[in-house]
């Protein structure tokens, strides 16, 4: 098994994707089943009046940008669920894989018995980084099978690829912060420290988006945030785009050469 770093981070990481996996299916659960309230049109009509007398900043903050969209399926799930607390859940889940990939191991000091095999430093890096791409994909997965699931019962007129498009574009964007935990750990070992920067620049990166509208000065920098790749031409209307998987792939790739270059010349704490 410690030959394979790949094989041994899916199998070590199998039951906290379970468990974060079942959280994503309760919480869409619960806020799909609230869905059919807005088809009344006297909800839907006092909801909206309720949150277009919110500041327009505040609603901003949670990822709410066009209150009168709230109504439709794309703009519900959009704004109850993609807006924040999807992308805030799955991004805990890859930081927290990314921090442990080198650092975790180095702490523990189980990082200097996978290096006593005849095993190279860069097939370390580059396998950790497979396993964190194959599990944050597996989040969207799970996202996608569970929206598409509610949408068809609930007959939310909303297609699986456009529930597809969001959910990978999703998964891309939480891969690129625990791409970055994963090369703050190969470079540093400290596994908080490759935490808190991520997280950082996470909540960085968020309300530089989400904000952007609303606060002219912030607009500048919204393109160099993940999050605006991720809501890219509106997945859930329009479905996949090139430019996401361009930048944020491109991202990811780099975090991987950054890591496998520092991770080589460091030396390692056993």
């Amino acid at each position: 098994m410690l030959r394979n770093i790949f094989t041994k981070t899916i199998y070590e990481r199998r039951r906290s994707l379970l468990w974060w996996g079942l959280g994503i299916i309760v919480l869409i659960a619960m806020l799909m089943g609230f869905y059919p309230a807005m088809r009344n049109p006297a909800t839907s009509e006092q909801l909206t009046k309720a949150m277009e007398a919110m500041p327009k900043e505040m609603l901003a903050a949670f990822g709410v940008t066009d209150v009168a969209n709230l109504i439709t399926p794309a703009g519900y799930i959009q704004g109850r669920l993609f807006g924040f607390m999807l992308p805030l859940i799955v991004m805990i889940f890859t930081i927290g894989l990314g921090s442990r990939a080198i650092a975790g191991e180095e702490e523990a000091r189980t990082l200097d018995l996978i290096l006593a095999h005849p095993i190279r430093r860069s097939t370390i890096v580059w396998q950790s980084f497979a396993a964190l791409s194959v599990l944050s994909i597996a989040m969207g997965l799970i996202t996608w099978l569970s929206l598409w699931i509610g949408a068809v019962l609930l007959d939310m007129e909303i297609g699986a690829a456009e529930l597809g498009a969001a959910s990978f574009n999703m998964s891309l964007m939480a891969l690129c912060f625990g791409a970055i935990a994963l090369l703050i750990g190969a470079a540093t070992g400290k596994r908080a420290m490759s935490m808190a920067v991520a997280t950082i620049l996470a909540v960085i990166g968020y309300f530089a988006n989400s904000l952007a509208s609303v606060i002219d000065w912030l607009e500048p920098f919204q393109k160099l945030s993940p999050f605006y790749y991720a809501d890219y031409n509106q997945p859930l209307k329009h479905g996949f785009h090139y430019l996401p998987i361009l930048v944020l792939g491109g991202v990811i790739v780099l975090c991987g050469f950054a890591a496998v270059k520092l991770f080589e010349r460091r030396d390692v704490a056993v």
